[in-house]
């Protein structure tokens, strides 16, 4: 039995603290057959500062059961503390400390229709991602 406090092996993240806050707003707005839908999330992190990610939707419904929608929506992702600083004792897992926050900008078009309980969609979707984070794997000497 290990007590949940108590470090196994020094790990380099035992000094480390991070805080994240964030704040959410959406706005809808609907006029014969389309809606429209605005939402954007501002994001303060301790170590990227502040970022704002948006997303808009618009929905034209054809008919009770299919609809046409496309969004255009951004985001934002920070390097986790595991990613940036967890280091094992052997040197088999290594954190990037130059890691920076993950991005993207996307554009997704669906046709939805509905039967009864069942769906069928067809979409688009068009990412572009920068400074993605992606694992890496090095050769150990």
């Amino acid at each position: 039995f290990v007590p949940t406090d108590t470090v196994i092996t020094d790990n380099h993240m035992s000094s480390i603290s991070l805080y994240t806050y964030a704040a959410f707003g959406q706005l809808n707005y609907t006029t014969g057959k389309f809606n429209l839908t605005l939402g954007s999330r501002f994001t303060h992190n301790k170590l990227f500062k502040n970022n704002l990610a948006s997303r808009i939707t618009l929905v034209y419904k054809l008919t009770d059961r299919s609809s046409l929608k496309a969004l255009y929506g951004e985001s934002f992702r920070a390097p986790s503390l595991f990613e940036q600083n967890f280091t094992t004792t052997t040197y088999t897992v290594v954190g990037n400390s130059d890691l920076v926050p993950e991005k993207n900008r996307s554009i997704e078009l669906l046709y939805i229709h509905s039967f009864n309980k069942i769906f069928l969609v067809f979409f688009i979707f068009l990412p572009n991602y920068t400074n993605l984070v992606k694992n890496s794997f090095a050769q150990i000497l």
